[in-house]
């Protein structure tokens, strides 16, 4: 509707002047106009003009305005308990106010520059209908055989509808250099957005060479091996900081548990990040199998590499969804693996089982269960490749029970040791007693490897592993 009422206010506005300026079978006369007949539409234009410019860069910075309410909004209402709990809502209440304030203040030039535009408008078509009307009348008065009374009276008709005819064509106009302001803010983020730089196999996979292809291929049956070097790696979030890994140097076996520990700040999840190229080393070599990570298309990298992250991470859906991503695995494997991990008497106890929603980030459960449900999609991912590729693989897991008690913990440590049989695991763990168990340990202070060793060499050596496995309690680790 709103495309029809823009052509047929277009093409009105187009046939105004001639309309004016030439009517038909009459013989001109002084009245006639000698410029040609849109030159008299040049003040619309500058009007236009101002305005649009005006318009266009308070849209863009209406967007930029925008942008910080709701990003505060969401990050509220994720945190409210936190905020009630500290007695923090005046605080934040007013902190809302005063970005709505910034965002309020652009929309009210915006919309004051529309009101200014409109009045503007109406000001220049009430002078033309003015002008029009005045100069009819006169050359009525003194050519009277030239312009007959019926033709003043059609021209002033028509310039009438200038004003309204205006208005709108404007209007239109003024929205579509508008909304064009929005694809200009979406062009500059994919083209301002820094993007991951990806491994060379890749780069020369996506143009076509059959080598690169081969080779690529290759690097991922290699990548399914899971045995992990590090040498002289070097990891920093800045160039020109200090690194926050200094120096690490290490070898984990294939199928070989290794646990990971340090007191907070010592760099044990940069250390998992820098693996999967979350965080890119200084320098230094990671390699898996031989190949090195930055050689390896990320894509293929992540997806070979099982994380479990410290922070359960859970999809807007059902538990099924949530459980297998990809739909490969019947209910019978998926009840299977929630009982490994001690979660089928909960998804049971729900009213519609495993297609029981689970709302976004699983605010709906508690973090020990959005941990299991995290740690048994990994046992199924492990089923998946095992049964795609009967290759073990490397895992990642960044202190996945921390929000679980010691019994439950202690049986998804089981179900993990059983569903990653034959895989390399490496685990970072914040509680030195649940490392007894591990083939390797890896003391981290300061970013640097100050021991490594079996548990009970380092048990015995009363070294940093020791202190720690003795303090009182493991919760600053």
């Amino acid at each position: 509707m709103r495309r029809e009422n823009f052509l047929r206010t277009s093409r009105a506005v187009a046939l105004l002047p001639s309309i004016i300026g030439h009517p038909p079978d009459v013989e001109e006369g002084p009245c006639t106009p000698s410029a040609p007949p849109f030159e008299f539409l040049e003040p619309v234009r500058g009007y236009e003009g101002l305005s649009f410019l005006a318009s266009q860069e308070l849209q863009r910075l209406e967007t930029q305005t925008k942008s910080p309410v709701y990003s505060f909004y969401m990050e509220t209402l994720t945190g409210l308990s936190t905020i009630r709990a500290y007695g923090q809502g005046k605080r934040f209440f007013q902190l809302a106010l005063d970005r709505l304030d910034v965002s309020n203040n652009v929309s009210l030039l915006k919309e004051a520059s529309h009101r200014w535009l409109g009045v503007a408008l109406d000001s220049l078509g009430g002078t033309m209908v003015f002008v029009a009307t005045l100069s009819s009348l006169t050359a009525a008065t003194l050519y009277p055989e030239s312009v007959s009374p019926a033709w003043i009276g059609l021209a002033v008709n028509y310039m009438l509808l200038v004003p309204v005819y205006l208005t709108w064509v404007v209007k239109y106009i003024a929205e579509v250099e508008m909304c064009m302001s929005s694809l200009e803010w979406i062009y500059a983020c994919m083209k301002n957005a820094p993007r991951e730089e990806d491994g060379e196999s890749e780069s020369a996979a996506d143009e076509g060479d059959p080598d690169a292809s081969q080779s690529s291929r290759s690097s991922v049956q290699k990548l399914s091996g899971a045995r992990l070097t590090l040498d002289r790696v070097n990891v920093g979030y800045d160039p020109t900081a200090e690194p926050v890994l200094k120096n690490i140097s290490l070898t984990v076996q294939p199928s070989t548990r290794m646990g990971i520990c340090g007191r907070t700040g010592s760099g044990k999840s940069t250390l998992l990040l820098s693996i999967l190229r979350m965080v890119d080393h200084i320098d230094g070599t990671i390699q898996i199998d031989g190949q090195d990570t930055t050689s390896i298309p990320l894509r293929e990298l992540r997806s070979r590499v099982i994380c479990v992250p410290q922070e359960p991470v859970l999809f807007s859906g059902s538990i099924r969804s949530n459980l297998d991503v990809r739909g490969a695995f019947p209910d019978d494997v998926l009840w299977d693996v929630l009982r490994e991990v001690g979660m089928d008497d909960v998804v049971l106890a729900r009213a519609r089982g495993l297609d029981e929603d689970v709302v976004q980030e699983g605010l709906n459960l508690s973090v020990g269960q959005c941990q299991a449900l995290c740690l048994a999609r990994a046992l199924l991912r492990a089923r998946d490749e095992a049964t795609r590729h009967g290759r073990p693989l490397l895992v990642l897991i960044d202190e996945a029970s921390s929000a679980m008690n010691p019994e439950a913990a202690d049986k998804l440590t089981a179900a993990l040791d059983h569903g990653f049989l034959g895989s390399t695991v490496v685990t970072v763990a914040h509680q030195v007693g649940s490392l007894t168990k591990q083939d390797w340990v890896v003391v981290l202070d300061d970013g640097r490897i100050v021991e490594q060793g079996t548990p009970q060499e380092l048990l015995g050596e009363e070294g940093a592993f020791a202190q720690m496995f003795h303090a009182p309690s493991d919760g600053g680790l």
